[in-house]
């Protein structure tokens, strides 16, 4: 029983070509090694330039043979796709997955050798990832006084660790998520995060989408790991941050006060004799012409004018536009009776606008082919569709902020007006941004009727 390899790679030629020369090395060994590279193109036998996570997912069930499974990758969203692979695993593989900072030649050469061998997956990950020492050491400044040794190459370990619970009532949704966040992202080192009971693998505490897609609930305990210049100083804010139930609902200056489970707000039941489903989000009544809000479906181009560095450019434009118009929302709900707390959500989907897995999806995408509008909107579909399916339906309803976001940076990049502006009496429509309800002028609608 071997060890498994997993080779990511965006082109399905590279890897195989990688994989034919790790086989060289060990032809009489018995290894498993599965290939996730390129993205489906009819008529390619390679296919087109990209990762796909499902595909890395699937190749990780292949290799396992119960001692473990290595993930070697090449580059940028490579590595985000092998992540988000391990945290799609229905269930835990039986000696769990390492994804490695090996590169890929070198890295795939070690590790299969150390496997044929009959290693175990820790042996086989520190060989992989001290697999560029003896290139170093020859290459190695002469004048030097040390050459680089396999000791001074990054290991697996992570320099400091720790553990705390989540507190907060509905877990590391939206706001609690961007709190972590926003914190992690204060300090040179990189910190991981991981959910006790879960699947291997771990998630980049600066991506928002990674945090939210661990599914913390309730009394989770969470495993952290950072390593770099700042990581003692990184791993005592986030524990601070989180035994104050990362400041929800608290104003500047005061302590936190949790909400007991059993407060939580409910809705009422609804009345099925009546022949309809109605609820009520808000108490009271209003009276007033209906105004029905149709969020017009937008056209997406087949083809996009410009090279992929050019439409980029319009997605970073389109971007900080959005940005601008989330800084905008943020400070007129701030600036309302008790909108402190609510416009907490802003922030949450400003860091969206940051994320490393939505911008290095759509990058992959575009590089491949795909036009910058249509790519953007697949890239948010895929983490929408990731939030949807987590355990806790508090936390499934977060789909609707990367929806929000996704929705808000294409209408720029497709120079399509928002709606809404325009409101007045009673607005009517099938659902609502939080963005579009913050547009909306106070003395002009009256009430809200959603589907």
């Amino acid at each position: 029983m071997t060890v498994g390899i997993v080779v990511v790679s965006h082109s399905r030629a590279l890897a195989r070509a990688a994989c034919h020369l790790a086989a060289e090395m060990v032809p009489d060994g018995d290894l498993r090694v599965e290939v996730a590279a390129g993205l489906d193109e009819p008529g390619s036998d390679d296919g087109a330039l990209g990762t796909d996570a499902d595909a890395v997912r699937r190749a990780i069930e292949r290799a396992d043979g119960g001692a473990g499974v290595l993930v070697i990758c090449d580059l940028g969203s490579a590595v985000l796709s092998a992540e988000m692979a391990v945290e799609l695993l229905e269930s835990p593989v039986h000696s769990g997955v390492v994804v490695s900072p090996a590169p890929l030649v070198e890295g795939l050469v070690a590790a299969c050798v150390t496997a044929a061998g009959g290693a175990t997956l820790a042996e086989v990950a520190a060989e992989a990832a001290a697999s560029l020492a003896a290139k170093s050491a020859q290459l190695a400044d002469p004048d030097a006084s040390e050459p680089l040794a396999a000791a001074d190459v990054p290991t697996l370990v992570p320099a400091v660790t720790a553990t705390f619970v989540v507190t907060n009532v509905h877990g590391l949704h939206a706001r609690p998520a961007a709190r972590l966040v926003s914190t992690a992202r204060q300090f040179d080192a990189e910190v991981r995060l991981h959910k006790q009971g879960a699947p291997a693998g771990s998630a980049s505490a600066t991506s928002l989408s990674a945090v939210t897609l661990l599914g913390a609930e309730h009394d989770d305990v969470i495993e952290l790991s950072a390593a770099g210049a700042q990581a003692a100083q990184a791993r005592d804010a986030i524990v601070a941050l989180a035994a104050r139930a990362f400041d929800e609902g608290v104003a500047p200056g005061l302590d936190p006060v949790p909400v007991p489970v059993s407060e939580a707000p409910s809705i009422p039941t609804p009345d099925k004799s009546a022949g309809g489903f109605p609820v009520a989000a808000a108490p009271g009544l209003a009276l007033g012409p209906a105004f029905q809000l149709m969020n017009r479906r937008l056209t997406l181009p087949e083809q996009e004018p410009g090279s992929a560095e050019e439409q980029l450019a319009r997605l970073d434009e389109a971007v900080k536009a959005t940005r601008g118009d989330l800084d905008s929302v943020r400070r007129r709900v701030s600036g309302t009776v008790g909108g402190g707390g609510e416009a907490a959500i802003f922030d949450a989907h400003a860091l969206l606008l940051d994320d490393p897995a939505l911008l290095d999806d759509t990058r992959q995408r575009v590089a491949a082919g795909t036009g910058v509008a249509r790519a953007w909107q697949q890239a948010a579909a895929a983490v929408a569709d990731a939030f949807a399916r987590l355990p806790s339906s508090y936390q499934r309803e977060r789909a609707a902020d990367v929806r929000s976001v996704g929705e808000q940076v294409l209408r720029h990049l497709l120079g399509a007006s928002t709606t809404g502006a325009d409101a007045d009496g009673i607005v009517v429509a099938e659902d609502l941004t939080p963005a579009q309800v913050a547009d909306f002028d106070r003395d002009r609608v009256r009430a809200i009727v959603l589907a």
